[in-house]
């Protein structure tokens, strides 16, 4: 099975550019090494009017970014499959047919290896074989970055 990552950012957002120049092209790099996962980056620039175009699916486009940065996880065919409700995942938060609400008892954080850990276990949930690249030992090499606040450190909700 294939799927996508979503990495949603915004200009008028202090958190995102905090994540964007400490964590962002860690992140980027690291989901180059996940099989099967197609990184998609997206930046708009008003978090208040985030519509990012009409080649993602109508529900995306319209209901996302309650909290920034935001990570979504959706299988490959239910993301472009766009006369369906959305099925997904969403760092810290819930999502279910389209509507995401912010989860409290979800640990968060915009490190870059926590995120790939992340996707890794919401891939592994879907009981499918998971396997990444021969250069996955690489992501080993990046360290915890100690002076990335959690998104409530950050009051971002």
């Amino acid at each position: 099975m294939n799927y996508v990552f979503i990495i949603l950012t915004a200009d008028n957002c202090g958190a995102c550019t905090k994540f964007k120049g400490s964590q962002l092209n860690k992140l980027l790099d690291l989901s180059k090494m996940l099989k099967n996962v197609t990184t998609i980056n997206i930046n708009v620039k008003d978090r208040n009017n985030n519509d990012c175009g009409d080649r993602y699916h109508p529900q995306f486009r319209k209901r996302f970014g309650c909290w920034y940065p935001s990570f979504y996880l959706f299988t490959e065919k239910d993301f472009y499959t766009f006369n369906k409700p959305l099925q997904g995942k969403t760092l810290g938060g819930t999502f279910d047919n389209g509507k995401m609400k912010l989860d409290n008892t979800q640990k968060f954080s915009f490190e870059a290896n926590f995120v790939i850990n992340w996707i890794k276990t919401n891939i592994a949930k879907d009981k499918n074989v998971y396997n990444y690249t021969s250069s996955s030992q690489q992501m080993d090499n990046y360290e915890e970055d100690s002076d990335v606040e959690s998104c409530e450190e950050l009051n971002i909700f």
